[in-house]
């Protein structure tokens, strides 16, 4: 009896090891802002915490971080609405106080700007709560087009370097090729075609799992995604985060502002998983199903969608939705949400 009793501990035992082993994340999301533009309380950031951290070590790009936070703090129970502005200013930095930097993709206002206006808060953070540097990583343009413009003090200041002699933002200008560490990951740039420089950053986490976070992006060259195919073929690629601005209809316009649409979407991933779709800008419904149903069996990780424009939501949703149909697994982010890759 006691024999049979230790082999059903044992087995419950081994379930419970398993179960724990296949749900385990390898990166922990919450989303900030995914939001295209016209709504400044909803523009691009995340929150990461890699496997084996246990607290959001870093920020992906600068939108709506503040207006995030407190959204993903209603959330989860906490009693925001009734806070007066110190203590919700307070509660914003409270979450912020252990994450070790932010990486920005680019310069433009929806991907910087809620960072910035936050440059009274770190400053009270670091004097007040002795809190380290925030380190901003970026491309040595995307720093240099803050310097000299957001930050000259005729817009804003540089509370990078305020008050003199102290480094409030520690700004670190990352090559192309150069790894940088920082909360529990290991980080790559690359380069992606935009009206300015703008970046795409490969995060390894301790395990060798990876995700890829895009800035605003048009099409790229096949060969930009050779470098990956290998981390989908050994599955160590665990999800992206792209951007699809425009409908399907509007494949001349995404193509000239350099963005995405749902169809140039399907030949991106096409391209990542090594297959030849041909590039144009009007395709076939037919033609979307056939090359997103190929895709599909190589992309097995899921596609987190950004910077949907407003204005035509409902119909890049639907079409981003017949995606799912086809096999990809398509996650449209929403503010204050949790996600897991």
């Amino acid at each position: 009896m006691n024999k049979i009793k230790n082999i059903v501990i044992t087995g419950i035992i081994l379930v419970l090891i398993f179960s724990v082993q296949v749900s385990a994340k390898d990166f922990d999301l919450v989303c900030l802002g995914a939001g295209g533009g016209d709504f400044t309380d909803d523009v691009i950031s995340f929150m990461v915490k890699p496997d084996g951290i246990d607290y959001y070590s870093l920020i992906l790009d600068g939108g709506s971080i503040a207006e995030g936070i407190l959204a993903h703090g209603g959330k989860t129970g906490q009693n925001l609405l009734k806070m007066d502005p110190e203590d919700k200013v307070k509660y914003v930095a409270s979450v912020l106080k252990k994450v070790e930097g932010i990486l920005l993709t680019h310069s433009h206002l929806d991907h910087v700007s809620g960072f910035s206006i936050l440059g009274p808060l770190f400053l009270n953070m670091h004097f007040q709560w002795k809190t380290p540097s925030f380190r901003v990583i970026a491309s040595p343009e995307t720093i240099d087009n803050l310097e000299k413009y957001l930050y000259s003090g005729k817009i804003w200041g540089n509370f990078g370097h305020f008050p003199k002699d102290n480094t409030i933002l520690k700004y670190e200008r990352n090559e192309i090729g150069k790894t940088v560490e920082i909360g529990g990951l290991s980080v790559e740039r690359f380069s992606v075609r935009h009206k300015v420089e703008s970046s795409a950053y490969l995060l390894t986490n301790k395990n060798g799992n990876k995700m890829m976070f895009f800035g605003d992006t048009g099409t790229l060259g096949v060969e930009f995604y050779k470098k990956f195919r290998n981390y989908i073929d050994n599955k160590k690629l665990k999800g992206i985060i792209l951007e699809v601005s425009f409908p399907s209809t509007n494949n001349k316009l995404a193509n000239s502002t350099t963005h995405l649409t749902r169809d140039l979407l399907v030949l991106e991933l096409s391209k990542f998983a090594g297959l030849e779709m041909p590039e144009k800008l009007n395709y076939t419904e037919e033609e979307i199903e056939k090359y997103a149903k190929k895709a599909a069996e190589k992309i097995n990780f899921p596609v987190m969608i950004i910077h949907i424009k407003p204005w035509d939501y409902k119909q890049i949703v639907k079409e981003l939705n017949d995606l799912k149909k086809y096999g990809i697994n398509i996650i449209i982010a929403e503010k204050g949400n949790s996600y897991s890759f």
